[in-house]
């Protein structure tokens, strides 16, 4: 969960991603239990139909198989994704 975080680093409101309306369904459930619990606030934006298609899992997979991000993700965060997934620099080249 985000909101945990989010507390404890005086955080009032979350800013989320929609690629799909199934993608607000769920989005839309959890910013209600957390505006509940802990008072946050949660705006949607919807993602670029180019992206659509982009999720955190699928940048997971390509990256765990060293393969460079730069047609889904800003070049300032492949090598923090890279070494997360502890994937070798050289691996990714």
């Amino acid at each position: 969960s985000t909101t945990r975080p989010s507390k404890d680093n005086d955080v009032d409101f979350l800013v989320r991603g929609l690629r799909a309306f199934s993608d607000f369904e769920y989005e839309f459930r959890m910013a209600l239990i957390n505006r509940k619990l802990t008072g946050i606030e949660t705006s949607f934006l919807m993602a670029d139909e180019r992206m659509s298609f982009v999720s955190s899992s699928l940048i997971r997979e390509v990256a765990a198989f060293g393969k460079m991000l730069p047609n889904f993700v800003p070049q300032s965060i492949q090598d923090p994704v890279f070494e997360r997934l502890g994937v070798s620099e050289e691996a990714a080249a």
